[in-house]
């Protein structure tokens, strides 16, 4: 046993290029320091502070203890074990400006594991990550999980190119900064089969290495080690001695040390991509089960709401498929949900983040999870403003500019370190991680200053900036089993800081039974006049039992077709015809949980 974004339009950032260089430490602080939590500390830093980021509550949450464990524990053998992070996102990671300096910042703490995946990405139209550039030549087909239906199958990078000439090629270009010392052992993730094209693999040396996918047909990649690093690859086909292969079919590259030991983080990310985007990835987790990670970090869900109508329970209910995919693919790695900062769509702020972000946290919690609110530590509702002021953000209010994914690396990465030195000192829950005070945060000014330091202003005491004043006679709410703030803010047509701040809650965790305090100034609305998606009783059936029929072939006989509707999933289709998604998948006999609008699928 091992010890233990975001671009939310699909495809307005195809044409984006992002620059990045930054110097490599290869090598550990010390030993011994990576099980301190006072030199942990030490490390949280940023290069800049802005008023509007609430730094005061950059941690982590979480619920239950072994929501973190395997991650923090492997943390502190770092010096002598691998420790892997997969970090599953949209644009935001795809473009890799942020989890670059996250990759680094970890890196220089904890040592090289190696550079991680990387991917052809001229093969598929798009572009690359922030260190690196790739080429290609000869015709190449690609699908990506976006597409409602891939043509190709997709494994963890979301991503797959395949090609039928053996005259095509590929080449990945790194900046000379990016490639660490270490990374001397490359990973072609293809397609195991007789039928693959050998291949040539260039990395400087005049003499290519010789790669054959069928050598091995048990693993779902085919291995090099090289004298040493590469500042670039190139791969050429080659036909078989036999000359049967006609196809090469690509799902990522990784690079990496032989030294088994360091973090080794791969980031993957495609633009556009949702909860369904990635349910699509059918080789995801084979490759994941490889791999092995410690560390699950995804970071989806902006798109989920962007430009249509959010549903708390069909998020909630996607959020956990995901999750219940990861935790099957690698059960001994912790699961870390992030959540989207502000954004804006044309000029209207998106209100759905607020709830989103909410709904997130209650699913982290419920299934074992940790949770970062990066909606909160960003500044929270409009703060998105206040970055594009700064220009941190681009004119779309919803991309950020490589300063603005710079700060986000920066608060992710502190984030991480602030809560692992919480749990070395022997934080339970998440609320041991936060406070409410103002600490004192250190700042590096970019002109090379020395450190000054810099004290976030303090929340006031009262309602937020926003919230209504409390006024007249509450409505006492009483919270249902799967309701969160967000879902009892929408009913009441009140917002979600006002609830907190009627209620006196620190944060957006509620529990089954509790009792809201909600003020509405005397005048109910008509949403409160409605009932909650969860409050709604279902009428008892009319389907009367045939004398001498059982009721089980009474219920076979009931059985009718539901057409597939956009946004929903078997979660949600079953929660409609009161069964399961297993009876559902049974009944249609489905052999994963995709779905795309039209199809037809038979209902109890």
């Amino acid at each position: 046993m091992k010890l233990p974004k975001l671009l939310l339009c699909i495809g307005l950032s195809v044409g984006c290029c992002f620059s990045f260089a930054q110097t490599v430490t290869t090598a550990p602080v010390g030993r011994d320091s990576i099980r301190q939590s006072a030199t942990i500390r030490r490390q949280v830093h940023v290069t800049a502070a802005y008023p509007f980021i609430r730094y005061q509550h950059n941690a982590w949450q979480w619920a239950r203890p072994s929501a973190v464990a395997g991650f923090f524990s492997a943390l502190r053998v770092a010096d002598s074990q691998r420790v892997t992070v997969v970090h599953i996102g949209d644009s935001h990671v795809q473009a890799d400006v942020y989890p670059h300096v996250v990759r680094t910042r970890l890196q220089q703490l904890f040592g090289s594991g190696g550079r991680g995946m990387v991917f052809p990405y001229s093969a598929a139209r798009t572009h690359a990550g922030a260190d690196y550039v790739t080429y290609h030549h000869g015709p190449w087909a690609f699908a990506k999980n976006i597409h409602p239906e891939p043509i190709l199958p997709l494994g963890l990078t979301g991503y797959t190119i395949h090609t039928r000439d053996v005259r095509a090629g590929l080449k990945l270009a790194f900046t000379e900064q990016s490639m660490l010392a270490g990374n001397t052992r490359v990973r072609l993730w293809v397609e195991p089969s007789r039928k693959a094209f050998d291949l040539r693999l260039y990395y400087g040396d005049p003499q290519p290495i010789l790669l054959s996918p069928s050598a091995d047909t048990s693993k779902p990649y085919i291995e090099a080690l090289l004298p040493y690093a590469p500042n670039d690859l190139q791969i050429l086909l080659q036909q078989t001695a036999d000359s049967s292969a006609d196809r090469l079919e690509v799902y990522g590259i990784s690079l990496d040390s032989p030294l088994e030991r360091g973090l080794l983080y791969h980031s993957v990310g495609v633009n556009g991509a949702t909860f369904d985007a990635v349910l699509r990835q059918s080789l995801m987790d084979s490759q994941l089960k490889t791999i092995d990670p410690d560390l699950i970090v995804f970071d989806i869900s902006g798109n989920e709401y962007y430009g249509r109508p959010f549903d708390p329970i069909d998020f909630a209910g996607k959020l956990r498929q995901c999750i219940a995919r990861l935790r099957a693919s690698a059960p001994s790695a912790s699961i870390l949900i992030t959540c989207s900062q502000d954004i804006y769509r044309r000029i209207w702020n998106v209100a759905a983040t607020a709830p989103a972000s909410a709904v997130a946290q209650q699913v982290a919690f419920q299934e074992g999870c940790a949770f970062y609110n990066y909606y909160e530590v960003a500044g929270g509702s409009e703060s998105m403003l206040r970055w594009r002021e700064a220009g941190l953000a681009k004119r779309d209010r919803v991309h950020l500019t490589n300063d603005g994914y710079r700060v986000k690396g920066e608060l992710f990465t502190n984030a991480l370190l602030t809560s692992y030195a919480s749990w070395l000192d022997g934080a339970q829950s998440f609320s041991d991680t936060l406070s409410d005070g103002a600490p004192r945060v250190l700042v590096t000014e970019h002109s090379g200053a020395p450190p000054v330091a810099y004290t976030p202003k303090p929340r006031s005491a009262g309602p937020p900036p926003g919230s209504t004043v409390p006024k007249g006679t509450p409505t006492v709410h009483i919270v249902r089993p799967g309701e969160v703030l967000g879902t009892i803010a929408q009913r009441y047509r009140v917002g979600v800081s006002s609830l907190r701040a009627w209620n006196n809650l620190r944060s957006n965790l509620i529990y089954a039974g509790q009792k809201l305090m909600i003020y509405t100034n005397g005048a109910p609305s008509k949403a409160m006049s409605q009932p909650s998606p969860a409050s709604v009783t279902r009428p008892p059936s009319t389907i009367k039992t045939p004398s001498g029929a059982s009721a089980s072939e009474t219920k076979a006989r009931a059985g009718k077709v539901h057409t597939v509707r956009s946004g929903e999933s078997l979660w949600t289709i079953a929660r409609k015809y009161d069964t399961s998604v297993a009876s559902l998948k049974k009944l249609n006999a489905l052999r994963t949980e995709a779905l795309r609008p039209g199809q037809k699928i038979r209902v109890p």
